[in-house]
């Protein structure tokens, strides 16, 4: 996860990679082949004092998720996820959201990172 701030504003983006065989139409007709996809996920929301409240979709804009962030004393940040909700993309693929995210922790706590 990347975090951006602005003033009283953020943004957070979720970068990921999915290797498998897919392929897209190109405007000219043909198949364009892909080995792997690089993707990531924007999220955003105000920053008030320690802490942040940060909404956006997920997994192609299928889910709809909130956040909130507390930023610690010590440097780390608290991240809390507080909703998840299908989108009509998600209802269309017969996915539930709340499964997928559920595969990744509820709270967690990010360790402070450094730069020399």
């Amino acid at each position: 996860m990347s975090l951006h701030q602005d003033g009283g504003y953020m943004i957070a983006t979720i970068y990921f990679t999915k290797d498998g065989s897919f392929s897209f139409a190109a405007s000219d007709g043909k198949t364009l082949p892909v080995a792997q996809l690089d993707l990531f996920d924007l999220m955003s929301g105000p920053v008030t004092g320690q802490s942040a409240k940060i909404s956006g979709t997920r997994f192609h804009r299928a889910c709809s998720v909130n956040y909130d962030f507390t930023f610690n004393s010590d440097s780390s940040i608290t991240v809390s996820r507080t909703a998840v909700k299908n989108n009509a993309a998600a209802d269309t693929s017969g996915l539930t959201c709340s499964t997928i995210v559920a595969s990744e922790p509820a709270t967690l706590s990010v360790p402070k990172i450094r730069f020399n």
